[in-house]
């Protein structure tokens, strides 16, 4: 389980003015339930999931796995065995191909050391995403937005992490594709017991997850 305990965060503007975005904050995520972190801009749930991938610290309260302060597990470890980021913008290699995105994350993690099966596992899953030979071997840039976010979604899932952390997920796409996704979502939940946790303003990610944190700015 990854939990918030009792989290505090905030930070400084440029004028040295403390701006409080979570305040003795808790929530727990378990494998094989799909959540959404739901509120308007400003109200904190990127800082959530940042808090939750220890890509950033909290003033107070902790941050745990199976009741490990993620401190003593090691944010590196952390990132490279247990969550994974999907985000917004997808943040992929735009002169790489699909398959090579996803290849560049398996070699990262340094779970698999074969470049044959590295391929044949990123093959894999983008298959299982519904992308097809052609599709997974053109650059990035000429892939339409719904498959961009497929293929971002491949690449968190290369590492085997349980906990799959996306910033909003469907902030760029079309009702389609929107749809698209939320039902990839569902399917890993279903199939592979992963944890979904989606930060979001949107109405049919939060209507159709299992649990839902509610924030206000």
């Amino acid at each position: 389980m990854l939990s918030m305990i009792n989290v505090s965060y905030s930070y400084k503007t440029k004028s040295k003015v403390d701006v409080e975005v979570l305040n003795k904050k808790s929530m727990e995520f378990e494998q094989g339930k799909f959540y959404t972190i739901y509120g308007a801009s400003g109200c904190g749930k990127t800082t959530c999931l940042s808090l939750l991938g220890g890509l950033d610290s909290p003033r107070d309260g902790v941050i745990s796995l199976d009741g490990v302060d993620i401190k003593e597990i090691g944010y590196n470890n952390l990132r490279k065995n247990h969550v994974s980021y999907v985000f917004q913008d997808f943040h992929l290699f735009s002169y790489m191909t699909a398959v090579e995105n996803v290849m560049l994350a398996i070699n990262i993690s340094g779970k698999i050391k074969n470049k044959k099966d590295a391929k044949e596992k990123a093959v894999a899953l983008l298959e299982s995403l519904g992308l097809v030979d052609a599709e997974m071997n053109r650059v990035i840039t000429k892939l339409s937005g719904g498959q961009q976010q497929r293929v971002a979604i491949a690449r968190a899932l290369a590492t085997d992490a349980n906990y799959i952390l996306a910033d909003e997920p469907t902030g760029n796409l079309d009702k389609e594709n929107t749809q698209n996704i939320i039902d990839i979502f569902k399917q890993l939940v279903l199939e592979q017991n992963k944890c979904v946790i989606a930060a979001t303003h949107s109405e049919s990610l939060k209507k159709q997850c299992d649990v839902c944190f509610s924030l206000e700015a």
